[in-house]
């Protein structure tokens, strides 16, 4: 009996690719470094000034690189990966973010010519210069070529995607783009000092944008027979909002939007939870739908999100008063004892403060020598 060997047709791949989400591409590529045990992780964009574009992306590291001998597992299968086979990076250092092998397809999205050269140490001890190349018009085929490296010289892996036909790369530059990338490597740049990603000449340093850090336990499904951990970060700036899922604190393997949740502070949410696996991961996109516990696990965590800012709104409603009474706005003595009251004097003490302001004698704009 024959055997009959299933190829990725290209339209897989270009779907996998994910083409348009040129930012995703750059969290990809930045996961990889860090699956490969990179310290430094540096993404540059190359502009070119007649056309007002980025015309290239370059994504490189000081990790282990890729070897002659890790080829074939690497690049050889779409929709797997030997990272499926473990659960540790190549020399124990840190637990694995990617499993399904689709971080090589998402440069892609970056450019239409994508080159990795990796610089790497063989099972022979011999080191080597890694070359594997791709383009979109054949997305499923890659072309490699190792060389014996003439002298000693760091390890580690540049990725570089050159956008040869011009098309929009954007996102990269929007304001979202900075706090996109921020808030995904949040826990893992927060629990490993000796880790630093830059991005177009900024380093992605989450603890400088932290307004606001907490951590709750949460019980969950039929009489709360599961337990789940949920981090709440809420940002400085920006308009970011979104839930991250994941079975430990440094790899959260699903992202949802959470506007819907809470619209005013920017914030990012954490969801862990050790039976968190493959399958019930990949079933969290059902929203309502999803089997239980999944779907208890998105109630109960969107349920705990809504109160954690219902109390921050009452903390900061309380520091405001606190504010008005030392500054001099807030008329009445003591507490409110209804609401009416409550917002009557919010009322007057917020006008009161608009009036001081109003007769507030304008700054003095230093003069130049």
């Amino acid at each position: 009996m024959s055997e009959l060997v299933l190829q990725a047709s290209d339209d897989l791949v270009a779907r996998l690719a994910h083409e348009g989400d040129p930012v995703r591409a750059v969290v990809e590529l930045v996961w990889n470094a860090i699956d490969g045990e990179a310290h430094t992780v540096t993404v540059r964009l190359e502009r070119d000034a007649a056309l007002e574009a980025i015309v290239a992306v370059a994504v490189e590291d000081d990790g282990h690189g890729i070897t002659s001998d890790e080829v074939e597992a690497t690049f050889g299968r779409i929709g797997d990966s030997w990272k499926k086979r473990s659960e540790r990076s190549k020399n124990g250092v840190r637990l694995l973010h990617g499993k399904l092998g689709e971080g090589r397809l998402r440069a892609f999205a970056l450019g239409s010519r994508v080159v990795r050269a990796s610089r790497s140490v063989n099972t022979a001890g011999e080191r080597q210069n890694v070359t594997i190349s791709g383009n979109r018009g054949s997305r499923h085929v890659f072309r490699w070529d190792a060389t014996t490296a003439a002298s000693p010289s760091e390890t580690g892996t540049t990725v570089a995607a050159y956008n040869d036909e011009q098309r929009s790369l954007s996102a990269l530059e929007a304001d979202g783009a900075i706090a996109a990338l921020r808030s995904h490597f949040a826990p893992v740049l927060l629990n490993e000092e000796g880790l630093a990603v830059r991005f177009d000449g900024e380093a992605l340093d989450p603890a400088q944008e932290i307004l606001h850090d907490t951590h709750l336990d949460f019980p969950f499904g039929e009489a709360d027979a599961y337990h789940g951990r949920l981090r709440i970060i809420e940002w400085r700036s920006g308009k970011h909002r979104a839930l991250y899922f994941g079975p430990d604190e440094q790899h959260f393997v699903y992202e949802e939007p959470g506007s819907d949740i809470e619209g005013q502070y920017p914030y990012s949410a954490y969801v862990t939870w050790d039976g968190l696996d493959a399958e019930r991961a990949g079933v969290l996109g059902l929203g309502d739908l999803a089997p239980e516990p999944v779907s208890d696990l998105r109630h109960s965590v969107r349920k705990a999100i809504r109160e954690h800012f219902a109390r921050r709104r009452r903390e900061r409603r309380r520091e405001q008063v606190q504010d008005w009474k030392a500054t001099g706005v807030y008329p009445y003595q003591g507490d409110p004892a209804t609401e009416p009251e409550q917002a009557s004097q919010r009322d007057h003490a917020v006008g009161d403060h608009q009036v001081r302001e109003s007769h507030r004698e304008p700054a003095q704009i230093p003069r130049g020598p």
